[in-house]
């Protein structure tokens, strides 16, 4: 096995929320990792409901970000990169 997972991270677009924390929890049961949700917002309360249960633990440790956060860091990027450039930076 290679070296110890520092961040994790699951985009859950489709398929089983579930599943994903269940990844997620795997990991962080294992390295102490940092765990990261990435989800559609439409799914929050589904995480949330899950967070409050059957994966408690994590409750404190996991970041959910929403795509249209990830997107949001995304376009605040690039047009960082564009004012680098243009400032010849």
């Amino acid at each position: 096995m290679g070296a110890p997972l520092t961040k994790v991270f699951e985009v859950q677009v489709g398929g089983s929320i579930h599943q994903a924390l269940s990844k997620l929890k795997h990991s962080w049961d294992l390295w102490n990792s940092e765990p990261f949700l990435i989800i559609d917002p439409k799914h929050s309360q589904k995480v949330d409901e899950l967070l409050s249960g059957t994966f408690h633990e994590m409750k404190d440790v996991i970041k959910v970000v929403t795509l249209d956060k990830v997107e949001e860091l995304y376009n605040h990027l690039i047009a960082d990169k564009k004012l680098k450039k243009e400032f010849g930076l």
